[in-house]
């Protein structure tokens, strides 16, 4: 009795089986295909990511190990991944800093905030450097949205940057201190920036009293 129990079972399974096939095969096949495809795409994909990565990355390290550089990297048609462009820029930059050559340099971190697919925490970075060179008057924008981006490394950094253009440039030292005391309130931060922000704050304030002292003899 029990054999035939089983045999009539496995024929109700074959049944229900062969029914499925019949109902939903097409499907079944069709997806069985799609996830191949996909599988297939994802792996040729990473290789040809990494084929990519690898050729930019052996493209940006001939440059950087060039006789002539930093002028090989500001000459060159850098075809490689933005992340690596934007290395590449910013390093020539600061060679170009370090030989005394300015305006080579701000055509770089330019070059860099411009271009829009590089990453923002190099563009961000190339902001604060183009700064420091005396170039503000076209970054204004860029250096309030640093400051106000909560993610960005480099948030405390634009608020120096700030302040130092308030103070140098505008003579407003009430700004200026705003700026600096925020970098003072803020928690784990490097030493190196708080003393700074502690040191300017200091001589932002007996700058702010001549200011006013000057005042009040006119």
């Amino acid at each position: 009795m029990s054999d035939l129990l089983a045999e009539v079972d496995e024929v109700m399974r074959q049944e229900r089986f062969e029914k499925f096939i019949k109902d939903y095969g097409k499907i079944v096949l069709a997806f069985i295909l799609s996830v191949i495809i996909i599988t297939g795409a994802i792996s040729g994909y990473k290789t040809w990511n990494n084929s990519v990565n690898a050729s930019g990355t052996d493209q940006l390290l001939t440059l950087l190990d060039s006789k002539d550089f930093p002028d090989s990297i500001k000459d060159a048609d850098l075809k490689m991944r933005p992340p690596l462009r934007g290395i590449g820029l910013i390093t020539a930059a600061g060679a170009f800093v370090a030989e005394g050559k300015t305006n080579e340099a701000i055509t770089l971190y330019k070059r860099v905030i411009d271009d829009k697919s590089i990453p923002n925490i190099f563009r961000d970075l190339a902001v604060l450097m183009y700064i420091r060179l005396g170039e503000n008057d076209d970054v204004q924008i860029a250096l309030m949205r640093i400051q106000n981006n909560k993610k960005s490394p480099w948030r405390y950094h634009a608020h120096l940057e700030a302040a130092s253009l308030y103070a140098n440039k505008d003579q407003d030292f009430e700004k200026a201190s705003m700026h600096l005391n925020k970098i003072q309130d803020a928690e784990n931060l490097p030493e190196t920036l708080y003393d700074t922000a502690r040191a300017l704050n200091q001589v932002y304030a007996l700058k702010q009293q001549n200011k006013i002292q000057q005042e009040k003899v006119k």
